[in-house]
C-alpha cells in the first residue's frame, strides 16, 4: 500500500494502474492518497472506523482494576465496569456517546473492551459468606498445616484414605448470580453474596480425592419424614428431618456412623476426615469418643 501511494503521488501511474500492479483495492488507494497532510507511512498506519473511546491508559487501568477486585472478592459486574467507563469519560472530559440517563457506557464499548483485553472474560461466580472471607487468614492456614501434616504420616500419604466433608445448603428458591469479570482460565471465582433466604435441604458430602465418595445425607426443613422425597437420590444415601434444616449434634453423629461404615478404619489402617469448625462437629462429644 504504501509504494502504491509514492507512485501515484510521484505521477509514475494512476490509481487503477497502481491498484493492479501492486494488488491493493483502488478505493482504499485513492481515499489514502487525498490525506496530502500525512505521509505515507503515517497514513498507512491510520486506523479506520469509529475512535476508541476511552484512551488506552484508561482502559488498561479499568483492566487491572477487574481482577484485584475480584480477588478481594467484591468482583464487579458488566453494570459496575460500564459504570465506570462512564465516570473515567465525565471525570476527564473525553468526548463520548454513552448514556447519560443511566449514566454507564454501552454494551458495543463493553464488547470492545472485552475484545481489547482478552485475559478478562465474564464468569459465574461462586457464594461465598462474608465469615468464611475473614477467617481465611495466613494465621489459621498455617495452624491448619501444622495439624494436617503429622496427621498425613500417620496414612502415609494415602489419598485413598484422606476425606473431605462438607455441607450445602439447595434453596427451594434458586438466585440466580450474576456474572461477574475475572481473569480467564482462573478455576474458581467467588463474589460475597448475602445469606440465603428460604427453604432449605441440607446435604452432606463427603469424597477423597481418589473419587470414592460417601452417599451423602440429606436434612429436611419438617418435622415427620415422607419416603417420596428420597426419590432419584444417590444409592446408600440417608436423611434426616430438622424444623431449622440445619445440622444439629446428633444428626451429624448419625453421618458419622454412616461414613465409619462405608470406610471401615482400623488402628493399623485410620482415616483422616477435614472437617470444618462448626460446634456439631468439634464440640460433639460422641462423635470425639466415636472417633
Amino acid at each position: 500500500m504504501k509504494a502504491a501511494i509514492e507512485a501515484i503521488r510521484n505521477k509514475d501511474m494512476g490509481s487503477y494502474e497502481a491498484s493492479r500492479v501492486f494488488n491493493v483495492p483502488q478505493k482504499t488507494l485513492q481515499r489514502y492518497v487525498k490525506n496530502w497532510q500525512k505521509s505515507s507511512s503515517e497514513t498507512v498506519k491510520t486506523k479506520l472506523g469509529r475512535k476508541q473511546v476511552l484512551p488506552c491508559e484508561a482502559e488498561n487501568d479499568l483492566a487491572e482494576h477487574c481482577p484485584l477486585m475480584e480477588r478481594k472478592i467484591f468482583s464487579l459486574t458488566m453494570a459496575d465496569i460500564m459504570r465506570l467507563a462512564y465516570q473515567l469519560a465525565v471525570r476527564n472530559g473525553i468526548k463520548n456517546q454513552f448514556c447519560k440517563r443511566n449514566e454507564k457506557a454501552g454494551r458495543k464499548w463493553l464488547k470492545n473492551f472485552l475484545r481489547h483485553h482478552p485475559q478478562i472474560s465474564v464468569r459465574t461466580p461462586e457464594g461465598l459468606s462474608p465469615s468464611r472471607a475473614r477467617g481465611f487468614t495466613p494465621g489459621s492456614v498455617a495452624q491448619f498445616f501444622e495439624i494436617y501434616k503429622p496427621a498425613m504420616d500417620n496414612i502415609k500419604h494415602n489419598p485413598a484414605r484422606l476425606y473431605n466433608c462438607d455441607k450445602t445448603g439447595i434453596t427451594i428458591v434458586q438466585h440466580k448470580h450474576m456474572k461477574i469479570l475475572g481473569m480467564k482460565g482462573k478455576r474458581q471465582i467467588s463474589s460475597l453474596q448475602p445469606a440465603e433466604r428460604g427453604s432449605l435441604v441440607t446435604v452432606i458430602n463427603c469424597m477423597s480425592p481418589t473419587g470414592h465418595f460417601i452417599p451423602p445425607l440429606l436434612v429436611f426443613t419438617r418435622k415427620n419424614m415422607k419416603q417420596e422425597l428420597m426419590n432419584g437420590t444417590p444409592p446408600g444415601s440417608i436423611h434426616a428431618c430438622h424444623p431449622s434444616g440445619w445440622i444439629q449434634s446428633e444428626i451429624f453423629s448419625h453421618w458419622f456412623l454412616h461414613f465409619i461404615k462405608h470406610t471401615k478404619p482400623i488402628k493399623e489402617d485410620p482415616v483422616i476426615l477435614v472437617l470444618d469448625w462448626q460446634y456439631s462437629h468439634i464440640r460433639n462429644l460422641e462423635v470425639i469418643t466415636l472417633a
